[in-house]
């Protein structure tokens, strides 16, 4: 049974309904009530009883849940081991794809710099399932993406459950041509002038850039297995592309390099904006390169 279910449990048992503890873990219903389903049918024990005022745990339930939280307080402290070996220190930073395509280098140099004798290990994971992994997982910091309507709530989210939240930028979808593309002499194009383009998209990218009005105009898209091969499908191959890089970046790490020409995108959907968030867990919970990377990341995000 992997650990993330034990903290779903533990998490729904302080709630009194599992749409309360689904919101808190920022999951669908569905999925919840499914890995409580799980926990149940593997353990054979019935854990909660279902009134009309929501969930009540049963003794054997309390029980379980008892268990589970000594389970993973134990598991914490298997992963705070290297935390007393300062000059063998391993961190774990969580991210979006889409930010460590851009940023995973500068953050490797800043560590390397700050421990010599550590190493920094950079997780990658799907935008929408960032949040529930940061609330439940072991991940003590990481960055984010979310929907500008959407970073009250988020913070307010991550406060409640003892992170610290740091907002970073704002990211904006942008078109990338290759310089022989009828749009290379442009600065700004109307989404529905790309239609009969072929468009290239990573597989990590599908969820963001394969838009319902992206499709309508392009179509289905030729999907590649990470971002630097549809960088060089734009320019090898004078296909297009959709990316969101920061809008403070002094140079944009998709075009850099290369021939390929970055133009705006007038009518793109608005859930292609996005804004990048920093969390972390207390700084005691931190070492000192831990506390100290946090700060070059912002400084990363507000220079580069």
């Amino acid at each position: 049974m992997k650990i993330e279910l034990l903290q779903y449990l533990v998490v729904t048992a302080q709630c009194t309904s599992i749409t309360d503890a689904a919101d808190r873990l920022f999951l669908h219903q569905t999925t919840l009530s499914s890995a409580i389903k799980n926990i149940e049918t593997t353990t054979g024990v019935e854990i909660f009883t279902r009134n009309k005022n929501g969930i009540v745990l049963t003794d054997a339930g309390k029980e379980l849940v008892s268990l589970a939280q000594e389970i993973i307080d134990k598991w914490e402290q298997i992963l705070s081991l290297s935390l007393k070996q300062p000059e063998n220190q391993n961190s774990l930073l969580l991210t979006p794809t889409i930010i460590a395509d851009q940023y995973s280098l500068l953050f490797l140099s800043a560590y390397r710099k700050l421990a010599p004798q550590g190493s920094l290990s950079i997780a990658t994971i799907l935008q929408n399932d960032f949040i529930p992994q940061m609330l439940t997982g072991n991940f003590k910091m990481g960055i984010g993406l979310t929907a500008p309507d959407d970073m009250v709530h988020v913070k307010a989210l991550f406060v409640k459950n003892n992170f610290h939240f740091i907002p970073l930028g704002i990211h904006e979808t942008y078109l990338y041509v290759n310089s022989m593309s009828r749009f290379a002499g442009r600065e700004s194009v109307s989404l529905y002038e790309l239609y009969g383009e072929r468009l290239a998209i990573s597989e990590n990218g599908y969820h963001t850039f394969h838009t319902p009005e992206h499709a309508k105009v392009l179509g289905n898209p030729v999907i590649l297995a990470n971002i630097h091969l549809v960088r060089k499908a734009v320019e090898q191959e004078n296909m297009i592309a959709f990316y969101i890089p920061c809008t403070s970046q002094k140079t944009d790490w998709f075009c850099s390099g290369t021939s390929i020409k970055k133009i705006k995108l007038l009518d793109g959907p608005p859930s292609c904006t996005k804004h990048s968030f920093l969390v972390h867990k207390h700084g005691n919970c931190l070492s000192e390169a831990e506390n100290a990377l946090l700060e070059k990341i912002s400084d990363i995000f507000e220079n580069n």
